[in-house]
């Protein structure tokens, strides 16, 4: 029986919407129109809405709501959209930042609010390209046509790797903790210690281990298969690890972490309700502001930790550090105003650079002295005095190369890309999909608030490190 496909009356709305963005976009006004934060808030959550309601794509044992889709939308809802909700509501200014405290580029609003809601509605395009092409075919069957079973084999890969996960954390912690090489990620937050290409390596390095122990743990957990000696010491250093990132106030790579733990868990090995998942939406933000206010502690402690959770010291719905990377599209917006100048994918080509270490000072050419996209707005902001990275994002990064129809294609293949692996991922067997889809999950909630190529390096490192411990199999290397 041939199975009937979705209706594309949403698809098509949503491309009907992606021109009138452009057409807005092409003839967009200085300021702030109420009206059009209206229509793009109820665009906004009906998107939101409707992915949280959809069926394609979620595997059977997973909740509908752990799903790239919805962190995508989420993440981006709260940089893209939430300040502008919470103008509405009284509770800040779009003239005013604490941040920011001489311009918040308010007067680009409405240029920020089209080219943030056409980036919501291309992703969800991309999606809803696979998705509606999915409907009605039950999991199962797609993965057991696609996927070949190799689970013996993949159990092997996934012991070998956490042994090389304790080779390389037990080496490199002491390196890092002892050396006084550090990472920006620290050091930006007043962390003693000096920042260095040797700290960010062996930071990322850290991280990536890190991640791939629990995505190992949640592998075995969906085979009903327990940790080893060396998976249990894997899982302690990976735990203390993340304790650090939580301690030097680095929130990003700390919730990396726990989106391969607690998202990762909750799609592959058992159903959360959607109580429990309110219930962790809403703590995540709490420890997200948390963290925010502890980093800049000159006395960090428990004690402060917790005294800065109270009520009295945290405002969850007044203006938090999200809303720098919505200033930062804003002061994007100016900047191509004033110079009208597009890169035409430079610092894609940088960061895909990124991905073989020290590659960049070798083949960058001198001339080049801005690296990222979030190096050149902050130097805008704040010239040549002494600043403090505002970030970029990925409304302002691929707009900073490509334009609007750079916003267009990429949050398109983002969608795109996002749901083909989500498919892939539902089969639990295969180790290498397996661990590559934890890492994206990881990713995406984030992936709105940084650049393109954000999960690009990670992904890559991750797929070499797997297809490495495939080919010693014919060795005895890590036995």
């Amino acid at each position: 029986m041939p199975v009937k496909k979705q209706a594309p009356i949403v698809l098509l709305f949503q491309l009907l919407w992606l021109v009138v963005l452009l057409l807005s976009y092409l003839s967009f006004s200085i300021g702030v129109d109420k009206i059009l934060i209206y229509l793009v808030l109820m665009h906004g959550y009906a998107t939101i809405t409707r992915h949280l309601m959809a069926k394609s794509l979620r595997c059977g044992r997973s909740s509908r709501f752990v799903s790239l889709d919805v962190l995508f939308l989420f993440g981006a809802y709260l940089v893209y959209l939430l300040p502008y909700q919470l103008y509405l509501a009284n509770m800040i200014q779009l003239d005013y930042s604490r941040f920011l405290l001489f311009n918040t580029y308010s007067a680009y609003s409405n240029a920020a609010l089209i080219l943030s809601s056409a980036c919501v509605t291309s992703f969800s395009i991309g999606w809803e390209m696979i998705a509606r092409k999915t409907a009605g075919i039950p999991v199962t069957q797609r993965a057991e046509s696609e996927f070949p079973l190799g689970r013996q084999s993949d159990l092997i890969t996934a012991r070998r790797l956490i042994k090389l996960n304790v080779i390389f954390l037990v080496m490199l912690l002491p390196i890092y903790q002892f050396s006084g090489a550090r990472s920006t990620s620290e050091t930006r937050y007043g962390t003693s210690g000096k920042a260095s290409v040797l700290g960010e390596a062996l930071y990322f390095v850290l991280l990536l281990f890190s991640l791939l122990s629990f995505a190992v743990w949640i592998y075995l957990r969906s085979h009903s298969e327990t940790l080893d000696s060396f998976g249990r010491l894997a899982i302690l250093l990976s735990f203390l690890w993340e304790f650090r990132v939580l301690w030097v106030g680095d929130r990003n790579s700390f919730f990396l972490i726990a989106m391969v733990q607690l998202a990762g868990y909750a799609f592959f090995v058992r159903k959360p309700n959607a109580f429990l998942l309110s219930i962790f939406a809403v703590s995540s933000i709490y420890v997200y502001v948390v963290i925010e206010n502890f980093r800049t502690e000159t006395q960090k402690n428990i004690g402060s930790f917790f005294e800065l959770g109270s009520y009295e010291k945290l405002s969850i719905f007044g203006e938090s550090s999200l809303n720098i990377t919505t200033i930062s599209i804003r002061a994007t917006l100016q900047m191509y105003d004033e110079s009208g100048k597009l890169y035409f994918g430079l610092f894609k080509l940088i960061g895909i650079l990124g991905i073989v270490p020290f590659s960049r000072g070798v083949l960058l050419p001198d001339s080049i002295t801005v690296s990222d996209t979030s190096q050149l707005v902050t130097n805008y902001i704040f010239g040549n005095g002494p600043h403090w990275q505002v970030g970029t994002s990925l409304v302002g990064d691929s707009f900073i190369d490509f334009g609007f129809l750079g916003v267009v294609l990429i949050a398109f293949v983002y969608g795109y890309f996002g749901a083909k692996s989500q498919l892939k991922a539902n089969d639990t067997r295969n180790l290498k999909v397996m661990v590559l889809f934890l890492v994206l999950l990881a990713t995406y909630l984030q992936v709105p608030r940084y650049s393109a190529d954000f999960p690009v390096r990670m992904l890559m490192w991750t797929w070499l490190l797997l297809t490495l411990i495939e080919k010693s199999k014919k060795t005895r290397i890590l036995e």
